[in-house]
């Protein structure tokens, strides 16, 4: 399929915002959720179709969330390894209700880790890899169901 992948990011106020077109499998297709890291918020939306030129399906404007849904999740992120210390807890909020490890490795350059708060949709997509021809880097996805606070 022809997939457009249209992603937001909120950092420190800023909004930030991408566009990439490529080939995707139809499992990968019509997804869209929101990821939350410390300060640090993001979105992300594909569509797809069976023709040239696909018209992407456009993410509302993301907002810091100031509505806590009870899950508390660990929350870190590193440019050093594929771990980082989750020390640090993160309210999530809205219906970003599960706890995600993403970790990216890109061989023999840079390794990342994060942990946050995201959507349920976002963990159903989980690891994906493609054989596009060229070597590229390894991003491995999981959730669990996080932490309920009691307070």
């Amino acid at each position: 399929m022809c997939g457009t992948v249209y992603s937001q990011s909120l950092i420190a106020g800023i909004m930030t915002q991408s566009l990439l077109r490529a080939c995707l499998p139809l499992s990968e297709c019509d997804i869209s959720g929101t990821m939350s890291i410390k300060q640090e918020r993001f979105g992300v939306g594909i569509s797809c179709c069976n023709s040239d030129n696909c018209t992407p399906g456009l993410l509302k404007p993301l907002t810091k969330s100031s509505n806590p849904n009870g899950v508390i999740c660990p929350s870190c992120t590193t440019m050093e390894s594929t771990w980082c210390d989750a020390s640090d807890k993160i309210q999530c909020s809205e219906d970003e209700n599960m706890c995600f490890f993403k970790t990216t490795e890109v061989p023999g350059e840079l390794s990342t880790a994060e942990r946050g708060c995201t959507t349920r949709s976002l963990c159903d997509l989980g690891s994906q890899s493609h054989n596009t021809g060229v070597s590229g880097p390894k991003v491995t996805f999981t959730c669990t169901s996080g932490d309920i606070s009691t307070q």
